[in-house]
Protein backbone atom coordinates (compact mmCIF):
# COMPACT_ATOMS: atom_id res chain seq x y z
CA UNK A 1 0.00 0.00 0.00
CA UNK A 2 2.89 2.45 0.71
CA UNK A 3 4.67 4.31 -2.29
CA UNK A 4 8.05 5.53 -2.41
CA UNK A 5 7.02 8.50 -1.94
CA UNK A 6 5.18 7.93 1.85
CA UNK A 7 2.27 8.23 0.32
CA UNK A 8 -0.67 5.20 0.31
CA UNK A 9 -2.31 4.20 -2.69
CA UNK A 10 -5.89 4.82 -1.93
CA UNK A 11 -8.04 1.19 -2.27
CA UNK A 12 -9.53 -0.31 -4.89
CA UNK A 13 -12.71 0.02 -2.92
CA UNK A 14 -12.55 3.91 -2.99
CA UNK A 15 -11.40 3.79 -6.72
CA UNK A 16 -14.59 4.72 -7.88
CA UNK A 17 -15.74 7.62 -10.06
CA UNK A 18 -16.39 10.48 -9.31
CA UNK A 19 -13.87 10.55 -5.92
CA UNK A 20 -10.55 8.79 -6.79
CA UNK A 21 -8.93 6.93 -10.25
CA UNK A 22 -6.72 3.80 -9.69
CA UNK A 23 -3.74 6.15 -9.58
CA UNK A 24 -4.38 8.33 -6.44
CA UNK A 25 -3.04 8.30 -3.47
CA UNK A 26 -3.33 9.91 -0.06
CA UNK A 27 -0.86 11.08 2.84
CA UNK A 28 0.62 8.81 5.36
CA UNK A 29 0.12 11.64 7.95
CA UNK A 30 -2.26 14.26 8.84
CA UNK A 31 -1.24 16.80 11.53
CA UNK A 32 -4.54 19.10 11.72
CA UNK A 33 -7.45 17.40 12.15
CA UNK A 34 -9.77 19.76 11.04
CA UNK A 35 -7.80 20.90 8.31
CA UNK A 36 -7.48 17.23 7.10
CA UNK A 37 -11.71 16.82 7.33
CA UNK A 38 -12.19 19.43 5.17
CA UNK A 39 -9.74 18.98 2.72
CA UNK A 40 -9.69 15.44 2.32
CA UNK A 41 -12.57 14.29 4.10
CA UNK A 42 -11.86 10.50 3.76
CA UNK A 43 -8.60 10.81 4.94
CA UNK A 44 -9.15 9.07 8.34
CA UNK A 45 -11.59 6.53 6.46
CA UNK A 46 -9.18 5.24 4.04
CA UNK A 47 -6.80 5.65 7.15
CA UNK A 48 -8.81 3.19 8.89
CA UNK A 49 -9.73 0.91 6.38
CA UNK A 50 -5.79 0.22 5.58
CA UNK A 51 -5.80 -0.53 9.53
CA UNK A 52 -3.23 1.82 10.11
CA UNK A 53 -2.43 2.01 13.74
CA UNK A 54 -3.39 4.66 16.46
CA UNK A 55 -6.00 6.12 13.73
CA UNK A 56 -8.49 8.96 14.60
CA UNK A 57 -11.63 7.64 14.67
CA UNK A 58 -14.40 10.55 14.13
CA UNK A 59 -16.98 8.58 13.05
CA UNK A 60 -16.66 8.06 17.01
CA UNK A 61 -17.26 11.66 17.80
CA UNK A 62 -19.60 12.96 15.27
CA UNK A 63 -21.18 15.35 17.28
CA UNK A 64 -17.64 16.99 17.33
CA UNK A 65 -16.84 16.39 13.69
CA UNK A 66 -19.66 16.52 11.51
CA UNK A 67 -20.36 20.22 12.28
CA UNK A 68 -17.30 20.49 11.13
CA UNK A 69 -18.00 19.08 7.63
CA UNK A 70 -20.95 20.84 7.67
CA UNK A 71 -19.61 23.93 8.14
CA UNK A 72 -17.08 22.89 5.01
CA UNK A 73 -20.18 22.03 2.99
CA UNK A 74 -21.50 25.87 3.45
CA UNK A 75 -18.49 26.95 2.21
CA UNK A 76 -18.12 24.43 -0.84
CA UNK A 77 -21.79 25.29 -1.31
CA UNK A 78 -21.52 28.96 -1.68
CA UNK A 79 -18.68 28.98 -4.21
CA UNK A 80 -20.80 26.50 -6.20
CA UNK A 81 -24.02 28.27 -6.18
CA UNK A 82 -21.80 30.98 -7.69
CA UNK A 83 -20.36 28.91 -10.17
CA UNK A 84 -23.49 27.90 -11.51
CA UNK A 85 -25.08 30.65 -11.58
CA UNK A 86 -22.02 31.81 -13.89
CA UNK A 87 -22.30 28.17 -16.00
CA UNK A 88 -18.82 27.72 -15.14
CA UNK A 89 -19.13 24.81 -13.09
CA UNK A 90 -16.81 22.60 -14.79
CA UNK A 91 -13.91 24.27 -14.25
CA UNK A 92 -14.50 22.93 -10.54
CA UNK A 93 -15.07 19.34 -10.75
CA UNK A 94 -12.70 19.05 -7.33
CA UNK A 95 -15.41 21.20 -5.02
CA UNK A 96 -18.16 18.76 -6.68
CA UNK A 97 -16.36 15.71 -5.72
CA UNK A 98 -15.75 17.33 -2.26
CA UNK A 99 -19.23 18.37 -1.69
CA UNK A 100 -20.49 15.04 -2.41
CA UNK A 101 -17.54 13.32 -0.40
CA UNK A 102 -19.01 15.70 2.25
CA UNK A 103 -22.57 14.25 2.16
CA UNK A 104 -21.63 10.04 2.11
CA UNK A 105 -18.86 10.99 5.14
CA UNK A 106 -21.57 12.74 7.13
CA UNK A 107 -24.09 10.03 6.44
CA UNK A 108 -21.59 7.79 7.46
CA UNK A 109 -20.80 9.16 10.57
CA UNK A 110 -23.74 10.05 11.37
CA UNK A 111 -24.66 6.21 11.56
CA UNK A 112 -21.34 5.81 13.82
CA UNK A 113 -19.56 4.53 11.17
CA UNK A 114 -16.56 4.69 8.45
CA UNK A 115 -16.96 4.71 4.75
CA UNK A 116 -15.60 1.79 4.36
CA UNK A 117 -15.91 1.31 0.36
CA UNK A 118 -17.29 3.77 -2.31
CA UNK A 119 -18.55 0.07 -4.46
CA UNK A 120 -22.23 -0.21 -3.83
CA UNK A 121 -22.98 3.20 -1.78
CA UNK A 122 -26.35 2.77 -2.57
CA UNK A 123 -26.49 0.00 -0.65
CA UNK A 124 -25.14 0.84 2.40
CA UNK A 125 -26.96 3.96 2.53
CA UNK A 126 -29.74 1.91 2.24
CA UNK A 127 -28.60 -0.39 5.61
CA UNK A 128 -28.70 2.85 7.50
CA UNK A 129 -31.49 3.72 10.32
CA UNK A 130 -30.61 7.83 10.47
CA UNK A 131 -30.97 9.04 6.66
CA UNK A 132 -33.10 11.09 4.32
CA UNK A 133 -36.15 10.23 3.15
CA UNK A 134 -35.36 8.12 0.00
CA UNK A 135 -31.32 9.05 0.57
CA UNK A 136 -30.38 5.85 -2.10
CA UNK A 137 -32.24 6.92 -4.84
CA UNK A 138 -31.43 10.54 -4.50
CA UNK A 139 -28.07 10.07 -4.01
CA UNK A 140 -28.05 7.28 -7.10
CA UNK A 141 -29.08 10.62 -9.31
CA UNK A 142 -26.33 13.24 -7.85
CA UNK A 143 -23.60 10.49 -9.03
CA UNK A 144 -24.93 9.88 -12.44
CA UNK A 145 -24.76 13.91 -13.39
CA UNK A 146 -22.22 14.94 -10.72
CA UNK A 147 -21.44 18.30 -12.59
CA UNK A 148 -25.90 18.97 -13.26
CA UNK A 149 -27.92 21.80 -11.85
CA UNK A 150 -30.44 19.53 -10.65
CA UNK A 151 -27.58 17.02 -8.61
CA UNK A 152 -26.55 19.91 -6.95
CA UNK A 153 -30.24 21.10 -6.36
CA UNK A 154 -30.67 17.39 -4.86
CA UNK A 155 -27.44 17.40 -2.89
CA UNK A 156 -28.70 21.25 -1.09
CA UNK A 157 -31.64 19.22 0.15
CA UNK A 158 -29.88 15.90 1.12
CA UNK A 159 -27.58 18.39 3.61
CA UNK A 160 -30.72 20.03 4.79
CA UNK A 161 -32.68 16.95 5.81
CA UNK A 162 -28.91 15.53 6.99
CA UNK A 163 -28.15 18.16 9.11
CA UNK A 164 -31.98 18.15 10.77
CA UNK A 165 -31.48 14.28 11.35
CA UNK A 166 -27.35 15.19 12.99
CA UNK A 167 -29.52 18.21 15.15
CA UNK A 168 -32.50 16.00 16.41
CA UNK A 169 -29.95 13.40 17.39
CA UNK A 170 -27.57 15.47 19.09
CA UNK A 171 -30.65 16.67 21.46
CA UNK A 172 -32.08 13.25 21.64
CA UNK A 173 -28.38 12.18 23.22
CA UNK A 174 -28.39 15.10 26.02
CA UNK A 175 -32.09 14.89 27.00
CA UNK A 176 -30.87 10.95 27.56
CA UNK A 177 -28.28 12.65 30.06
CA UNK A 178 -30.28 14.83 31.49
CA UNK A 179 -32.38 12.53 32.39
Amino acid sequence: MLNDNRLYNVPSCYQYEPFFLASATFPLDASDVLYTITEEPLFYDIQNSVKKPNVMKPWEEKFEYIPVILNGWINVRNVLREKFKDRNINEHKDLVRKSITYFIISLHWLNDVPVQSLENINKAIEEFQLKPINCAERFLFILKRPMQYHSFIQLEQLFTELEKLFYKELAMIRKRKGD
